[in-house]
């Protein structure tokens, strides 16, 4: 079959045109819908609706008037049933919305094109209903027959900028008449005034036509600003001034340019220098920044949205270096680049390179630099081979989607292989033919044959079917303004499609079934000369890629121009089943109208997609995640740096994945420092034990230059929070068991003590640790089990000779306390290191913030309640004074020893229990279990440490000071208790501290709940799944179990 089997005009549908009226003005719906079936409409009862409403607003006359000429034109239409809704808005766009039955008066032959128009590209119309004074302009074009030259391009933004002078308005007419020319080229191709690929010359000609309005609208205001940049000249040598140009690349540079193509460019300019700088004073600036500032005006001007839209989507990739690389270069600059450092896919885009705007001196300059690059006889050997697998890295990529079957550009004999066959041989022997060196595929095709590299035959088949693929791009593509490249799945968009390439139907072949026969014909002749001329004779081809999974299929559903309710299903099985996933998802692959992605991020983001949705698969919260992924992309800055990293290291993309998931805590730390993901890359900062020597040396670095107080915080919690989530991240991922994550926060708050309490002490005069001065730890803090939201319970204490020489000891012991307490709770830009609390030391919070030691002698002595007793078990010197802190220790465990026969420890620890667990007794209806404080929770296993430490304490005095895990080890190390309940006992009490940790991240609180069911339940449990809970066990059974077996022990044990 003929791969170009387009015909322009579509079957006479006159014979029903009558039939139809007739049934419209006696109301017979039923026959209605069959003859608009008939006619080719795909949803008849829509189509009837939409013409029902019209004719009543009609005398009779005027109505079969109108359906005599609308019937052959809306069933001539690629889309009938689009084009009748567009012809409706249109004319209300166009008479206003209570006299659209002026569309009566539209003569015939403008209704038929205005049908064929509408059902023809979708872009196009709603161009012609936003601006229906367009289509006027249209009709009296006397030059639609010709095609729009570079300079007939300038003259029509000239005439349209002229009456402004402000330049968001001269931006605004400018983006018009750039929408009213993308008309008038869609126009000229529909009706056959003009071929595809002088379209494609068109487009690719006003495209360089608004580089050139760009380049100017930029140049003068910085000009004015910075005066004009000049060339560095030679000793003796007269300044010359400095020029800049657009080298134009890809299909702008090819002139073939498709409707939604983005424009390829690279900046240059002739050399350094300096400006002249401004006429009111302003500084010189160099020549590298201006130009640079240039190009960054330049793209703004192109590429924001304003209310008109924007002009185009820009990419500046292919410059030396990527997108790592400075976006402006000297000539001299390029050419060491192209010289030192080029690799072989960029000697392919330059063949596409040629100037499109700027400096025609600098262009020369260029072009003489780039043709010895490109044309290198060095770098033949091996040419073959690498553009082969560079192509087989392609196909890794579309088989990922599960595109290999219907990708026009990058797949199975697509355009991508014409291009890579032509530009081969182009790289091979354009050194020695220079009419090789050609831009234009199809130029270079033609150049093939006439130097006998290629039987004519041959390269006018390949220009056929280049031409065939390229039709079918444009047709995509002008259907929503869209970057496509994929054959619809869907049979009516397929059949639209075919519609649109000029197929009607034929004995025994709709158009659909005529276009997927030549597809087929056309990719299976394209790939058999591409293996030809790349594969040795007798190779064999790579094996098909294997079918789609879940997630490929929902990155095509993702990346496709279907509507929400066609893609919600296949997000179902990652949890994203709502459109507010599904629009950031297409906001990250660049489909928005918020994020701009270059083609070859949208590629990077499409070989990520498919990774991120398994990923996102396994989150506690998918939504939640993907939204803090976002936020984080945005965060970052160089989205396809980190599309690439992610694609290729899944286990971190999972492991971010999971903290996004866990609410906002780790997901804001991320958020604000993108730069802490630098540093997973030491397997030590997440997985290795605490590190004090390490961690106080990081800490001494980012304080250094923190000279004032506010920086000084700011520091110690940015500090905490990257050791926080370093720690957390490990813990999650499995790599720390409870011990060590817990002496990862332990040492990280130690750390923050010690510089805390070192630059209190230097204000005043005193050493780092001053004598007779400490800080202890009391709860988590001293029991060595701090969590990730834990307050720091501290106190203070001081003895002679702290103080010696000021007017009063005590003054000044407090006031120290209260520096130190200021700069570990106050809110800086990185929020506060930590909340404290230092109500536990003698008599409270009404009492001195640091009481001499023999107030505590005498307060543990005589007044301490049983409680403080059992606070006083975790009691451990963190900073200052050592000896000090070592004597308060064992006044502490003296005076408590003395205290104990009095007390009925098992009675008052009990009681306090009933008190604690009453106080959540009366749970609201969706919470299944607090377990911490609740019949059975974490105190229950709290307290039997507790009271075996108060009971034991006389024997075994290292009992004081240690938290609950060290004090079940030390009990069966000592067979305090019998070791399988001990171990029972610490099983259950890492498993409960482990879900605790997941339950207040994810809730964002204090608080240790089981949620009683809905989406927080199922959070929870897919935070737990795998290390914590089985496959097949849910939360609420495990956890009953746990807490029946502690309130047994609790009960066993404390008497």
């Amino acid at each position: 079959m003929s791969a170009a089997p387009f015909r322009s005009e579509p079957a006479d549908p006159q014979a029903l045109a009558e039939p139809l009226t007739e049934a419209l003005t006696a109301g017979r719906e039923e026959e209605g819908r069959r003859l608009l079936g008939a006619l080719g409409f795909a949803e008849p009862g829509d189509a009837w609706r939409h013409l029902d409403a019209l004719c009543a607003e009609l005398p009779e006359a005027p109505r079969r008037e109108l359906l005599r000429g609308l019937t052959p034109a809306l069933a001539a239409a690629a889309d009938a049933n689009q084009a009748l809704l567009d012809l409706l808005r249109y004319g209300e766009a166009r008479f206003g919305r209570e006299q659209r039955a002026l569309l009566a008066t539209v003569p015939a032959p403008t209704l038929a094109i205005l049908c064929r128009l509408f059902g023809f590209s979708q872009f196009l119309a709603d161009l012609l209903i936003r601006y229906p004074q367009f289509f006027e302009w249209l009709e009296e074009d006397p030059e639609l027959g010709q095609p729009r030259t570079l300079e007939r391009c300038l003259r029509q933004y000239e005439l349209a900028l002229g009456p402004f002078r402000r330049p968001a308005a001269r931006r605004d007419a400018a983006i018009r008449c750039q929408r009213r020319e993308l008309l008038r080229l869609g126009v000229r191709r529909m009706i056959g005034l003009s071929d595809e690929m002088q379209m494609a010359g068109e487009l690719s000609e006003l495209a360089a036509a608004t580089l050139r309005v760009a380049l100017r609208e930029a140049y003068g205001p910085l000009e004015e600003r910075h005066g004009t940049p000049m060339d560095d000249a030679e000793p003796g040598a007269a300044p010359t001034a400095a020029g800049f140009c657009v080298i134009g690349m890809g299909k702008l540079g090819g002139g073939e340019l498709n409707f939604s193509s983005d424009i390829d460019v690279i900046f240059v300019y002739s050399a350094e220098g300096t400006t002249t700088g401004g006429a009111d004073g302003a500084p010189a600036i160099s020549n590298h920044q201006f130009f640079t500032r240039l190009a960054e005006a330049m793209l703004s001007w192109l590429t924001e949205h304003g209310p008109e839209g924007y002009l185009y989507r820009v990419d500046t990739r292919l410059r030396p270096e990527g997108e790592s690389g400075p976006l402006t270069r000297s000539l001299a600059a390029c050419e060491i680049y192209y010289a030192t450092q080029a690799r072989t896919w960029e000697r392919l885009a330059l063949l596409k390179a040629r100037p499109v705007a700027g400096d025609e001196r600098v262009a020369r300059g260029f072009e003489a630099l780039r043709r010895p690059f490109v044309f290198n006889p060095l770098h033949a050997e091996g040419l073959v081979g690498q553009v082969y697998e560079l192509k087989g890295l392609i196909d890794g990529e579309v088989a990922r989607r599960g595109d290999a079957g219907r990708e026009i550009k990058r797949g199975r004999g697509g355009i991508r292989e014409i291009e890579f066959l032509v530009q081969t041989q182009q790289l091979l022997h354009g050194g020695a033919r220079p009419g090789l060196d050609s831009p234009s595929t199809l130029e270079a095709l033609a150049a093939l044959a006439r130097e006998g590299l290629m039987p004519r035959e041959e390269a006018e088949r390949l220009r056929s079917d280049y031409i065939f693929l390229r039709t079918l791009e444009h047709r995509l593509q002008m259907e929503q303004l869209r970057q496509t490249h994929r054959l619809p799945d869907n049979p009516r968009e397929l059949e639209a499609l075919a519609r649109r390439c000029g197929l009607t139907p034929r004995p025994g072949a709709t158009p659909r079934e005529q276009l997927q026969a030549a597809w087929r014909e056309t990719t299976e002749r394209v790939h058999a000369a591409f293996a030809k001329f790349f594969l040795p004779q007798g190779a064999e081809a790579r094996p098909a890629p294997a079918p789609a999974d879940e997630a490929e299929r929902a990155t095509r559903a993702v990346l496709s121009a279907e509507p929400e309710g066609n893609v919600l299903p296949a997000l179902q099985p990652f949890e994203l089943a709502d459109g507010s996933a599904l629009k950031t998802l297409r906001r990250l692959a660049g489909m928005g109208r918020t994020v701009y992605l270059s083609v070859s991020e949208q590629q990077q983001f499409e070989r990520l997609l498919p990774i991120l949705l398994r990923c996102l698969q396994r989150a506690p919260q998918p939504r939640v995640a993907l939204a803090h992924f976002e936020s984080f992309t945005e965060a970052c800055g160089a989205r396809a740096v980190f599309y690439e990293t992610f694609a290729g290291a899944q286990p971190l993309l999972e492991l971010l994945l999971k903290a996004f998931g866990m609410g906002e805590a780790l997901a804001q730390t991320l958020i604000a420092h993108p730069e802490f993901v630098d540093y997973l890359s030491d397997l030590s900062l997440i997985a290795g034990p605490a590190d004090p020597g390490a961690m106080g040396q990081r800490l001494s670095r980012w304080l250094q230059g923190a000279r004032d107080e506010e920086a000084f915080c700011q520091a110690l919690a940015y500090f905490r929070r990257f050791e926080y989530l370093m720690a957390s991240l490990g813990e999650l991922a499995g790599l720390l068991d409870y011990t060590a994550y817990c002496e990862r926060l332990v040492a990280t708050a130690e750390r923050v003590l010690e510089q805390a309490l070192a630059r209190a002490a230097a204000e005043r005069g005193l050493p780092p640790l001053p004598a007779g001065f400490a800080v202890m730890a009391l709860g988590k803090l001293g029991g060595r089990e701090l969590g990730f939201a834990s307050d720091l319970d501290l106190i203070f204490v001081w003895e002679e000779p702290f103080g010696a020489g000021a007017g009063s000891a005590a003054e000044a012991a407090a006031a120290l306390a209260e520096r130190v307490l200021f700069f570990l709770t106050h809110v800086s830009a990185e929020g506060r290191a930590y909340a404290i609390d230092a109500r536990l030391r003698p008599e409270g919070s009404g009492a001195p913030l640091a009481p001499h030691l023999t107030s505590y002698e005498e307060y543990y002595a005589q007044r301490a309640q049983p409680w403080e007793l059992q606070t006083a078990m975790k009691l451990r010197w963190v900073a200052g004074d050592r000896a000090l802190g070592a004597r308060l220790t064992e006044t502490v465990r003296e005076r408590v020893l003395r205290r104990l026969p009095e007390l009925r420890i098992g009675e008052e620890i009990r009681s306090m229990r009933r008190r604690i667990e009453d106080s959540v007794r009366n749970l609201p209806r969706w919470v299944f279990a607090d377990f911490k404080k609740g019949r059975g929770g974490l105190m229950d296993l709290e307290f039997i440490a507790q009271h075996l430490q108060l009971t034991h304490l006389r024997d075994h005095p290292a009992l004081l000071g240690l938290g609950t895990r060290r004090v079940l080890d030390y009990a069966r190390e000592q067979g305090l208790l019998e070791a399988g309940q001990v171990d029972a006992i610490a099983r259950d009490y890492i498993w409960c501290r482990r879900v605790e940790l997941r339950a207040r991240l994810l809730s964002g609180s204090d608080k240790t709940i089981i949620p009683s069911g809905g989406e927080k339940l199922a959070a929870l449990e897919r935070a737990c799944r795998g290390e914590l809970l089985a496959e097949g066990t849910t939360l609420q059974d495990e956890m009953a179990r746990r807490l029946v077996r502690n309130r047994r022990h609790f009960e066993q044990i404390v008497r």
